[in-house]
């Protein structure tokens, strides 16, 4: 047996018994399946796991962090395969998960500033500042908690949100794709990278947060599309996207902090905690920054026609790979 066919077999065994392994080629097209079968696989999986993120009452916070995620994921997959489904179907279906992620929008921003403002004052050492900003944190998780309740003591919001899931569920059930990586993928994929490397020149050339902003949502489209693809090769294309997943994460991080400094600007605070706390802010931006730019410069090193070509070469030789159980192809020449 050849080690490719070795490490093949062993991957086979380790995604049947591994739920993890499981879960994360879950958001992937699988080489056992056109390119319809997976978009709508993949669609109906990360429909269904956000339904239940809602149904789960006692633990909304996870459940509304987990709906958001699938909210996004979902749109990843319509941007990928947008000249497959078709202009029309991908704005209605976009508009449909794009809003259900905003209807609970205030619960994930209260999170994420209260996590980000205990980041930031386990490096106080001033007293006083200190525990002003303890009490900014404490009345961030109260407010936190009396939305949380008010979703739960109105339902209609997940209500709503779960309808929408199920008619949205339904409509690309019954969608026709073409079979064809060229007509449904190539053009989303370079679209996708090309707006990417722009929003990148953009952000780099001003530093605006806006534009940091708008490069992070490209990035982070551009890991999902990794992911949805990485089958094809997973020793070059899971490590890339782990990179791709790595700028996201500075950029979200750096947006993060961008909010939070709005937040805290506009709070009820002694000038001197403010000031401290922009400055740790600033600190934080700036080496979240310093990482993501040469980080960028790699990941959108190629032109945007030659990066989808790429991904479509190891597209075409995973479809028609055959493995050769041959020792002797790999013996020392």
């Amino acid at each position: 047996m050849t080690i490719l066919a070795a490490y093949q077999g062993t991957y086979n065994y380790l995604y049947v018994h591994n739920p993890k392994i499981q879960m994360t080629m879950a958001y992937s097209f699988q080489q056992d399946e056109r390119i319809e079968s997976g978009f709508k696989r993949i669609a109906a999986d990360q429909i269904d796991r956000a339904i239940s993120s809602l149904q789960e009452q006692e633990k909304l916070r996870e459940g509304i962090h987990d709906l958001r995620k699938r909210m996004k994921k979902l749109r990843g997959l319509l941007r990928l395969a947008r000249s497959g489904i078709g202009d029309d179907v991908y704005q209605q279906e976009n508009d449909c998960f794009r809003n259900i992620a905003r209807d609970f929008s205030s619960v994930r921003d209260l999170t994420v500033l209260h996590e980000k403002l205990q980041v930031i004052n386990q490096e106080i050492t001033n007293d006083a500042c200190k525990s002003e900003i303890e009490g900014a944190i404490q009345q961030l998780a109260e407010q936190e908690e009396q939305e949380i309740a008010s979703l739960q003591e109105d339902g209609s919001r997940i209500t709503n949100s779960i309808s929408a899931l199920q008619e949205s569920r339904e409509r690309l059930m019954n969608l026709s794709l073409a079979t064809d990586f060229q007509d449904v993928i190539s053009n989303g994929l370079k679209r996708n990278y090309k707006r990417g490397g722009n929003a990148f020149l953009v952000a780099y050339e001003t530093g605006d947060d806006e534009d940091i902003h708008e490069w992070r949502k490209r990035t982070k489209y551009l890991w999902y599309h990794l992911r949805l693809l990485k089958s094809a090769w997973l020793a070059v294309l899971e490590p890339l996207a782990e990179e791709a997943h790595r700028l996201s994460t500075y950029l979200g991080n750096d947006h993060d902090y961008t909010v939070l400094a709005d937040a805290m600007g506009n709070r009820q605070m002694s000038d001197k905690t403010k000031d401290l706390l922009a400055g740790q802010i600033n600190e934080k931006r700036e080496e979240l920054h310093q990482n993501a730019y040469p980080l960028g410069q790699k990941i959108y090193a190629e032109k945007p026609k030659q990066f989808s070509r790429r991904m479509e070469a190891y597209w075409e030789a995973w479809q028609n790979n055959q493995l050769v159980e041959n020792s002797s192809l790999l013996a020392a020449s």
